[in-house]
């Protein structure tokens, strides 16, 4: 039997990361062919908000929910590789000349508990 799923991880990055990422960036490129301050900053801070509280939360679920075993662990491997991925985007990419560090620092605080209660809602949903 296999202990760790990389489908089970890859599927949940994708999923909670990947699909809401081309949305949010599809709704800022209507905002900004809109010309609408309201609608771009609207747009933003609903992005921030989805990243910082509910990704987190989606990303630990869906890890835990298609892992056979060991969904604890899943859901930590998942939100730590998509910390990886965010840290180096922050620091690589320029990220923090546009955006403030106090957001990236929130993040990481949050993202490990949120993923572990995310793992916990689909333990709890599995068939006994």
């Amino acid at each position: 039997m296999k202990w760790i799923s990389p489908k089970a991880i890859i599927l949940s990055l994708a999923l909670g990361y990947l699909l809401p990422g081309l949305v949010f960036w599809g709704g800022e490129w209507l905002a900004y062919l809109a010309k609408s301050d309201f609608l771009n900053s609207t747009i933003a801070l609903i992005g921030i908000i989805w990243l910082v509280l509910f990704m987190p939360l989606v990303v630990g679920y869906l890890a835990a929910r298609y892992a056979a075993v060991l969904p604890y662990y899943h859901a930590l491997g998942a939100i730590c590789l998509a910390l990886t991925y965010w840290g180096f985007l922050y620091l690589k990419a320029g990220a923090h000349a546009y955006s403030p560090w106090w957001l990236l620092a929130i993040y990481i605080v949050t993202s490990i508990p949120l993923s572990l209660a995310g793992a916990h809602r689909a333990v709890r949903q599995r068939p006994s």
